[in-house]
C-alpha cells in the first residue's frame, strides 16, 4: 500500500511539465493576432447606414444646408433591408452618400457664406445699412456646371431627365414674383421655357399634345429620347401655404443650370440643342462668312425685312418698289 502511494505520488511531482511563465505581448502584436476589436454599430447592417442627426454632427452643418445639397448632388434617403438598432422612426443616408457630401466643394461656399451673413446681420444691427449692403453685395458666387456633369456624364442623361426640368420651368413662369419665386427666376424660367419651344419647333421635333385639366402635355422626340413635360394653363396663379418654395426653389436652381448647359456640352458652335450634322452639312464657320459677306442688292431684297430703324429715305423707296409692284 505504501509503495503504490509513494509511487502514485512521485508521478505526480515528477511527470508534470513545468508552468510557463506568463509574457506581455505588446498592442501591435495584439492586432497582428486576434484583430481589431469591433465597437457596437460598426460592424454589418449598422455599419452602411447614419442617421440624419448624426450626419448633421459629423459634417457640422446646418439642416437647410443639408437638404440642398442633397437636392443638388441627387441624394435620397434609403430604407435599411432590416431594422437597426438605432431605430425605426429616423431618416437614414447610406455611408457611401454621406461621403459625397463631405467632398463637396459647395461646403466651404456655405460656409463662407454662413459667415458673411452674420457680419452683415451686426452690421445692420449698428445701423451700418452702407456698409451692411457692401458685405451683402461682395457675397461669394457658386456655380453648379460641375454637378451637372458629375450627375450626367453622358447628353443621353441630361435628356431622360429632361422632363422635371421643363414641368418646373414652366410651373414657375405662371407664378406670380412673390416670395421665393423671385421676378429674376420667373423670367429666367419663361427665357428657358420659349427658348425650348423654339428649338422643338425648328426642329420639328414635337410628336404629340394632350389639352387636360391640369395643363397642356406635350411630347417631344430628341437624339431618339421621348422628352415629355407639362405646361400648365395661362391663369392667375395662387400659391398654397402648404408648398414648400425653399424646396422648389432649390430644384429650380439646378434646373436652370441643366438646361443652360446642355445645349452647350451638345453643339457649342450653334448654341443651341440640334441634331448631329452630317457629311455634307455646311460648316458653320462657312455659314457665318458667307452671312458677313456683302450680297448685290436686287429685286428680292425689297421682301427682306429690316431689323433696324429705317429712315426717311428708305420709307420713301419701300412706298415706290410697293406702287410698282400693284401696278
Amino acid at each position: 500500500m505504501g509503495k503504490a502511494g509513494g509511487g502514485k505520488r512521485a508521478k505526480r511531482g515528477g511527470g508534470g511539465a513545468a508552468p510557463r511563465a506568463s509574457v506581455k505581448v505588446g498592442s501591435k502584436t495584439r492586432l497582428s493576432r486576434f484583430g481589431k476589436i469591433s465597437r457596437k454599430g460598426e460592424t454589418g447592417i449598422n455599419s452602411a447606414f447614419l442617421t440624419r442627426s448624426a450626419i448633421l454632427r459629423r459634417l457640422q452643418l446646418t439642416l437647410k444646408d443639408f437638404r440642398r445639397l442633397c437636392i443638388l448632388k441627387g441624394i435620397y434617403p434609403r430604407d435599411p433591408p432590416k431594422a437597426l438598432s438605432r431605430g425605426k422612426d429616423k431618416v437614414y443616408y447610406a455611408v457611401k452618400d454621406v461621403a459625397r457630401v463631405a467632398h463637396e466643394p459647395l461646403l466651404r461656399e456655405f460656409r463662407q457664406f454662413k459667415t458673411l451673413m452674420t457680419k452683415v446681420r451686426r452690421s445692420a444691427n449698428r445701423a451700418e445699412v452702407g456698409d451692411a449692403r457692401r458685405r451683402y453685395e461682395t457675397a461669394p458666387r457658386y456655380t453648379l456646371h460641375h454637378l451637372v456633369k458629375e450627375r450626367y456624364p453622358k447628353f443621353g442623361d441630361a435628356l431622360a431627365d429632361l422632363d422635371d426640368a421643363l414641368s418646373l420651368c414652366s410651373l414657375l413662369a405662371t407664378l406670380p414674383a412673390t416670395g421665393r419665386a423671385s421676378r429674376d427666376r420667373t423670367e429666367t424660367c419663361g427665357a428657358l421655357l420659349s427658348a425650348w419651344a423654339n428649338y422643338v419647333a425648328r426642329e420639328r421635333a414635337l410628336t404629340a399634345a394632350f389639352v387636360s385639366v391640369r395643363g397642356v402635355y406635350c411630347r417631344a422626340v430628341v437624339e431618339g429620347v421621348d422628352v415629355t413635360w407639362l405646361v400648365p394653363h395661362a391663369f392667375a396663379q395662387q400659391i398654397p401655404r402648404d408648398v414648400d418654395l425653399r424646396v422648389m426653389a432649390t430644384f429650380a436652381e439646378f434646373y436652370e443650370c441643366l438646361l443652360k448647359s446642355a445645349p452647350r456640352s451638345r453643339r457649342p458652335e450653334r448654341g443651341g440643342l440640334s441634331r448631329t450634322r452630317g457629311a455634307g452639312a455646311e460648316r458653320p464657320e462657312a455659314s457665318e462668312e458667307r452671312a458677313r459677306a456683302p450680297r448685290p442688292r436686287g429685286e428680292d431684297d425689297r421682301f427682306v425685312p429690316r431689323t433696324g430703324p429705317r429712315t426717311s429715305g428708305e420709307s420713301t423707296e419701300r412706298k415706290r418698289r410697293a406702287s410698282r409692284v400693284l401696278e
